[in-house]
């Protein structure tokens, strides 16, 4: 296999791009250890040189970044290949993070159910963690875990927007209704609460 660019990203780190397609990062002192310079030829001992010194470093990227706060396997995966790492190394390093229970997309989704099911609606929170890659039939197995009484978490809502419930005029009501919805409330459910305030 052969080098067929060196692409400077910044003062510390280049992209080395071969003639088969693959491309990875490495540190500029990296580069002048290994001797990588375009045209050359890498041997397939120092390709498996390369490769360990990116798993080793993709798995201290992904501790970091799930250290400072939990992520899905999405989200991590998305910051590993912003970060420059092959495919190769994220997906050892994902399945190392998963076996030592690291990462858990059933368990993220447990949390983030339990830290938002008094302020969202179920719609809402499902939608959310379907933006974080997370599967559907997790998503709904987690869910039928919980009791989540939607009437609570509209009144709680309209109190923190300071919804009078006794004395609201036709086009606050509606105001409300409107907002409710958009965050993915049901209609029957806001009506009931906007009217009776329970």
């Amino acid at each position: 296999m052969q080098v067929v660019c060196v692409c400077k990203i910044d003062n510390k780190k280049s992209e080395i791009k071969l003639d088969d397609g693959r491309k990875f990062r490495l540190y500029n002192g990296e580069l002048r250890k290994l001797s990588l310079c375009e045209d050359r030829e890498i041997s397939e001992d120092i390709y498996n040189e390369i490769m360990l010194i990116l798993e080793k470093r993709c798995k201290e990227r992904a501790l970091y970044i799930i250290e400072r706060r939990d992520k899905t396997k999405y989200e991590l995966r998305k910051k590993l290949i912003e970060s420059g790492y092959p495919d190769s190394i994220i997906d050892l390093t994902i399945n190392f993070l998963e076996k030592y229970d690291y990462i858990n997309d059933e368990r993220y989704c447990h949390s983030y159910i339990r830290s938002n099911m008094n302020s969202k609606s179920i719609r809402q929170m499902e939608y959310q963690l379907r933006m974080k890659g997370l599967d559907k039939n997790v998503i709904c197995n987690v869910l039928n875990n919980f009791q989540i009484e939607s009437s609570a978490v509209i009144r709680k809502i309209l109190v923190s927007r300071r919804y009078n419930f006794k004395n609201a005029s036709f086009e606050e009501k509606n105001k409300q209704l409107k907002y409710l919805l958009s965050k993915g409330f049901d209609y029957d459910d806001i009506i009931d609460v906007i009217k009776n305030g329970s």
